[in-house]
């Protein structure tokens, strides 16, 4: 539950507020790559004349999306990959203007612009891990590389982007390069629009703007970036709800479980109680005897489920963000809990033994 507080409030490395997507698939229309480009150039121009947009760009993957993630080989000028070092690397084709539509900072360099064409000079930008692993103490522009299985056109790192999350909330740091869509043309494209006031108003008009370019085009996924995110989180708050509710359960029939075991043992040894009382025995002594048979049960359960429980956190390591599978502070406070909760379970029983008749325990069978 924690971690789902996390998750709400995790930096992504861009800015998802007033962000509208609205996704075509060229493909299904049958356009060629040359009415392709020329299709979404003036898609582009149109959105970004709509009232009240400040940005516009196209990509052909939305961060965080479920689906549309792709790999390649990269081919690293004078880099030879590791034993076991992975050269496919994860990308995206994007438009100019697609990194300040987003709020992502561009450390160094240049964004692409509508020079980087086809029959222009092959360009790449790369994030900030990608720069740190390849070329480590020096500035990665003007580096080359080449994408594919020995792949011999090189593309030249023209900037460096700030990194972001681009698969999961819980990923760490990864390698991550962008395309210029105009030298890598794509048939289905995402539209990012940023705007300002309310987001919904702008649906109808990107609707107008794409029909009066192709009345026939259909246009799908039309939806605000931060509803685009809830998705992201679905399986955060699913697994958080689920695990904290039947963790509750399980505290709750644990409880109820401790209860009836001390509750049945001073049941079973009332006889005895009370002659311990008729002999003498304080209250305090009987509630130490009690409290003492059922806190050792805790304690050997506590130190079990501790070690399971270390144990069983790292499968959920996919599920957490921005806390450890075995964060000391909650095993701290969640092993006080339950402590606390025994303890709890044996002192009601515990008193009642307390309380004893001696002659009446005495005459019990």
């Amino acid at each position: 539950m924690r971690s789902l507080q996390n998750a709400n409030s995790i930096d992504l490395g861009f800015q998802a507020g007033n962000v509208l997507l609205t996704s075509f698939d060229l493909h299904l229309s049958g356009y060629d790559p040359a009415k392709g480009r020329t299709f979404y150039e003036q898609l582009l121009e149109r959105g970004k004349s709509i009232p009240g947009v400040q940005n516009a760009a196209l990509a052909r993957v939305v961060p965080l999306g479920l689906d549309g993630q792709s790999r390649r080989t990269v081919n690293i000028e004078n880099h030879i990959y590791a034993p076991g070092e992975d050269p496919e690397l994860y990308f995206n084709v994007v438009g100019p203007g697609y990194f300040p539509t987003l709020g992502i900072p561009i450390l160094q360099g240049r964004d692409f612009t509508e020079r980087d064409r086809e029959g222009a000079p092959g360009v790449v930008i790369v994030n900030e891990t990608m720069a740190r692993r390849f070329w480590p103490g020096e500035s990665p522009i003007g580096k080359r590389l080449s994408l594919g299985t020995g792949g011999t056109s090189y593309l030249s790192v023209i900037g460096v982007v700030k990194d972001s999350k681009y698969l999961t909330l819980g990923e760490p740091p990864q390698p991550y390069y962008f395309l210029p869509f105009l030298q890598h043309y794509e048939p289905q494209m995402t539209l990012h629009m940023r705007a300002a006031g309310d987001l919904k108003s702008l649906i109808g008009a990107v609707r107008h703007e794409a029909q009066l370019l192709n009345a026939n085009l259909p246009i799908f996924d039309i939806k605000t970036l931060s509803e685009h995110l809830s998705v992201a989180l679905f399986v955060a708050r699913v697994a958080a709800s689920l695990t904290g509710f039947f963790g509750l359960l399980a505290a709750t029939l644990a409880s109820i479980g401790l209860y009836g075991v001390i509750a049945y043992f001073v049941t079973q040894r009332t006889k005895d109680i009370g002659i311990l009382a008729a002999l003498g025995a304080r209250p305090s002594d009987i509630l130490k005897l009690v409290l003492g048979q059922g806190m050792k049960l805790v304690l050997i359960g506590l130190g079990i489920g501790l070690a399971s429980s270390f144990a069983v956190m790292r499968l959920l390591k996919s599920f957490l963000y921005g806390v450890t599978a075995t964060d000391f502070v909650i095993f701290f406070l969640v092993t006080l809990l339950f402590a606390v909760v025994a303890f709890l379970a044996c002192y009601i029983p515990a008193g009642r033994a307390m309380r004893i008749n001696p002659s009446i325990a005495l005459r019990s069978r």
